[in-house]
């Protein structure tokens, strides 16, 4: 009952290669986690220069004794 008919100009799909793999340049994720990462650099670098709510620097806190 199932018996192939090759015609001509038909393609058959069984003989073609499977797919090359995993890549990683045409995947969202990874995409998501490079550019969480560079966020995440981002914000450690640059954690000193926050400017604090109200402006300026705050009161200055005395040394303890």
């Amino acid at each position: 009952m199932n018996q192939k008919h090759n015609h001509p100009g038909s393609h058959d799909h069984e003989h073609h290669p499977p797919a090359a793999g995993w890549k990683p340049h045409r995947d969202w994720r990874f995409w998501g986690v490079v550019l969480m990462l560079i966020a995440m650099v981002i914000y450690v670098l640059t954690r000193e220069e926050a400017v604090r709510p109200g402006g300026g620097k705050g009161p200055e806190v005395p040394a303890a004794p």
